[in-house]
């Protein structure tokens, strides 16, 4: 994931990102990746919809559940990223 979290942390630098902001959103990513045990590079719309599903299951208070929010902020962010510079070549195509 290196070329992927390089750009990621470039991304968010560039949009002034918090440094905390920044791990939550490499957090997201890592978290999603290693539900599917693959690279998050190689996961796509469905597999967002399905986590986000998964998510919801495991959401069983309040205070979880706000996390589970933040941490789907940030990966629905990273996710749209990650589908402009797959469209744009600018890194590998699944």
């Amino acid at each position: 994931m290196t070329q992927l979290r390089d750009r990621m942390l470039e991304e968010l630098e560039r949009r002034n990102y918090a440094p905390g902001t920044a791990k939550a959103y490499l957090f997201a990513v890592k978290q999603f990746a290693e539900h599917f045990h693959r690279p998050p590079d190689r996961l796509g719309a469905e597999h967002i919809r399905e986590y986000q599903l998964y998510q919801d299951g495991v959401a069983t208070s309040p205070e979880f559940a706000a996390g589970r929010l933040q941490e789907r902020e940030c990966l629905d962010n990273a996710a749209l990223w990650l589908y402009e510079w797959k469209k744009q070549g600018m890194i590998d195509r699944n």
